[in-house]
């Protein structure tokens, strides 16, 4: 072989090798349990692909791979390009959450999903990492095609941030995978105090069985048993019955001025929508405590909230109404994304439509207001 063909060899060798992926996923476990136990739809996670590539310097095929990707993966967005050893492009993605394995690859275009499910017991909600063999398959294609290289999970790593964002201590039980770096071969309960984390690698037997298999287990979380479920519930019922009777007869005979429209349901009022800046700016995280929080809807000033004169930012927050209770009643779950890698916050919480009054120049005013009566 002369040198002319040996390098050609050698270069058609680069070329048709199989470059690494990484995908890392942040798992909140509240999000967890509304998909698994209340059917929620449209839940999503933040993660991260690490893509090898030639190199960083060519912005060109840099923007292809990224506009490849969005065929395959949801929201996607460059990050950045570190070059050393190998050069890996770092793209931000947003994983689904489905409740139920079966029938998955229907309910999203993605090509992977946290899949969560009831174990046949009912005892707990087993969570699985899970890959479209099929269109990942076409993923490897085009690649293929472009850029004359495959995508393999060989030498990859998938990992998990599992975030306890809940009100309380939460446990999940993990087995065959690296917990903050640590092996666990057989299944071990970890309890995560509330806003804590672990980091979990599957093993390789695990991610072997995601490329082959399509899905592998990540964790799994006990069910709160069925009598101290009750028990919570009848807490909370009294919580509210008791923040209830402190506002009694801060609402006219008449009926509120207030209504629900649209296929997803939102609340409006006569000045028109209810931000969702307004139940924001209800949730623990940012008022501080579980008992009352209230917010004039359309009173201007700075505790109005449609009105406002400095109203609440609405960017990244959204709210979704979930029961309605009765007597103006409501649960809704009220949801704020967070800069950087911490995902976004959620809360479950108890809203009252209500007259509420203040004194403005001697003068004692009813306006309509949302309170908030706890959190479940």
């Amino acid at each position: 072989m002369n040198l002319k063909n040996g390098c050609l060899f050698l270069f058609l060798f680069v070329l048709v090798s199989a470059c690494k992926i990484d995908m890392s996923t942040d798992i909140y476990l509240r999000d967890i349990k509304d998909a698994a136990l209340a059917n929620i739809e449209g839940l999503k996670t933040s993660g991260l692909l690490k893509v090898g590539v030639p190199n960083c310097e060519d912005k060109e095929k840099l923007s292809q791979v990224s506009s490849l990707l969005k065929d395959y993966f949801l929201n996607v967005t460059e990050k950045s390009c570190a070059a050393g050893m190998e050069s890996l492009l770092t793209i931000g993605v947003d994983i689904p959450i489905i409740n139920s394995e079966s029938g998955w690859t229907s309910k999203t275009t993605s090509i992977t999903a946290l899949v969560t499910q009831k174990s046949k017991e009912g005892s707990s909600i087993l969570v699985n990492f899970a890959l479209n063999k099929t269109r990942f398959n076409n993923l490897n294609q085009s690649i293929e095609n472009q850029f004359f290289q495959k995508l393999s999970f060989d030498e990859s790593t998938v990992s998990f941030s599992v975030n306890n964002d809940g009100r309380q201590d939460e446990v999940a039980v993990i087995s065959d995978s690296f917990v903050d770096g640590k092996p666990f071969i057989y299944s071990k309960s970890f309890t995560l105090k509330r806003r804590n984390k672990i980091d979990v690698e599957p093993s390789n037997v695990r991610r072997s069985s995601f490329s082959d298999n399509g899905s592998m287990p990540v964790l799994e979380i006990p069910i709160v048993s069925p009598k101290k479920a009750t028990f919570d519930d009848k807490k909370n019922m009294e919580v509210v019955k008791d923040n209830s009777s402190k506002t009694q007869g801060l609402n006219s005979l008449q009926p509120l001025n207030y209504t629900t429209k649209g296929d997803n349901p939102q609340f409006f009022t006569a000045e028109g929508k209810v931000p969702s800046g307004c139940f924001a700016q209800l949730m623990t995280e940012l008022n501080g405590d579980d008992i009352i929080a209230s917010v004039f809807l359309n009173r201007t000033g700075l505790r109005g909230c449609i009105a406002s004169n400095i109203p609440y930012s609405e960017e990244n927050t959204k709210y979704q109404i979930l029961d309605d209770m009765g007597d103006d009643k409501w649960t809704v779950r009220v949801c704020q994304s967070v800069g950087g890698s911490m995902g976004s916050s959620c809360s479950k919480i108890l809203v009252h439509f209500e007259e509420r009054k203040y004194q403005s120049n001697n003068k004692s005013i009813k306006v309509l207001s949302v309170s908030k009566l706890g959190e479940i």
